[in-house]
């Protein structure tokens, strides 16, 4: 039992660290690099946070239009502002594990709880970018 509970914990760091990967923009490495406190990687990793959240504010704008116009899509129109919501409460809630208790220490909040965030963001906006080119 503990070398599957191993194995599982070895494959979510795994796949969480490639997920963050994906989401540090050039702008989130020029600061971190730039930068050698905690409190200034903490900063640059809102600013990412921040960056990623206007994209996906972008995204969501143009996927939404989709939907506007027909009247056969007021069903799926609410189904899709309903599935945005409960991926917000998800979104919200995401990678906590980093930011709260002392599993991953003052990194994990400063630089792994930014960079997963900012995946989660990512994913989402690129959903929501290619749902919204499909449509127009």
């Amino acid at each position: 039992m503990l070398g599957n509970r191993s194995a599982i914990w070895g494959l979510l760091v795994l796949v969480l660290c490639a997920r963050e990967a994906a989401a540090q923009s050039a702008d989130w490495k020029k600061c971190v690099d730039g930068t050698t406190t905690n409190v200034e990687w903490s900063r640059c990793g809102q600013e990412e946070i921040d960056r990623q959240e206007a994209r996906l504010n972008a995204a969501w704008k143009q996927a939404f239009a989709c939907f506007s116009g027909a009247e056969e899509m007021a069903k799926a129109k609410q189904d899709f502002l309903a599935e945005q919501r409960l991926w917000v409460k998800w979104k919200d809630a995401s990678c906590n594990f980093y930011a709260e208790g002392e599993a991953f220490g003052r990194e994990g909040q400063v630089v792994s709880y930014p960079a997963c965030r900012a995946a989660v963001i990512l994913q989402r906006t690129q959903f929501l970018e290619e749902f919204g080119k499909s449509c127009g």
